[in-house]
C-alpha cells in the first residue's frame, strides 16, 4: 500500500525559510490547516517554479523523499534532453546520465556505474550549458519546460502516494 500524499502546514512551510513572508504564505493556504503536495501545484497564482521549490523542499523531510526528487530531476532532465541531442547527435553522455541516476534513485546502479555517469555528467553538462547560452528560442522554452516539471511532478506523486 501506498504512503499518505504528505501535507504541510504553514509551519512547515516557513520552517524552509521560503523567500516570501508567513503573511503572503497564509493567504495562499486560504485557511486551511495544511495542504496536500498536488494542492501545492495547482496553485496557479504562485509561480511554478516557486511551486516546483516548494514541493521539492518538502519532499525532502519525509521519508523515501530525497529519491523522489531524483526521479524529479530525471523527468525534468529528460524533458530537455531533445535539445542537448539536436546539438549533439550521436553523443548518449546525458541520456546515459539520465538512466544511471534513475537506476542509483531506486538503488539498482553500481557505485561504478554511478561514478562512471557522475564524471561523463560533468562534461555533457559543459556541452549543455554551452548549447543551451545559444538557444533563440530560451524563454519559451523556459515557460514550456516548467509547465512540463508541474506535469512530471503531479504523475511522481500520484504513483507514489495515496491521493
Amino acid at each position: 500500500m501506498k504512503p499518505n500524499l504528505p501535507r504541510v502546514t504553514l509551519a512547515d512551510v516557513m520552517a524552509l525559510d521560503p523567500c516570501w513572508d508567513e503573511e503572503r504564505v497564509a493567504r495562499y493556504q486560504k485557511g486551511r490547516k495544511d495542504v496536500s503536495l498536488l494542492d501545492i501545484l495547482r496553485l496557479r497564482s504562485i509561480p511554478p517554479v516557486d511551486r516546483i521549490w516548494l514541493v521539492t523542499a518538502i519532499l525532502q523531510t519525509v521519508p523515501g523523499g530525497p529519491r523522489l526528487n531524483r526521479l524529479l530531476a530525471c523527468a525534468y532532465a529528460e524533458q530537455v534532453l531533445h535539445i542537448y541531442e539536436a546539438e549533439h547527435p550521436g553523443d548518449t553522455r546525458v541520456k546515459d546520465c539520465i538512466q544511471t541516476a534513475r537506476y542509483a534513485a531506486n538503488a539498482a546502479a553500481s557505485a561504478a556505474a554511478y561514478s562512471a555517469a557522475n564524471a561523463a555528467a560533468r562534461s555533457a553538462a559543459y556541452s549543455a550549458a554551452n548549447a543551451a547560452a545559444h538557444s533563440a528560442a530560451r524563454s519559451a522554452a523556459y515557460s514550456a519546460a516548467r509547465a512540463d516539471q508541474i506535469r512530471a511532478t503531479r504523475k511522481i506523486l500520484r504513483e507514489e502516494f495515496q491521493c
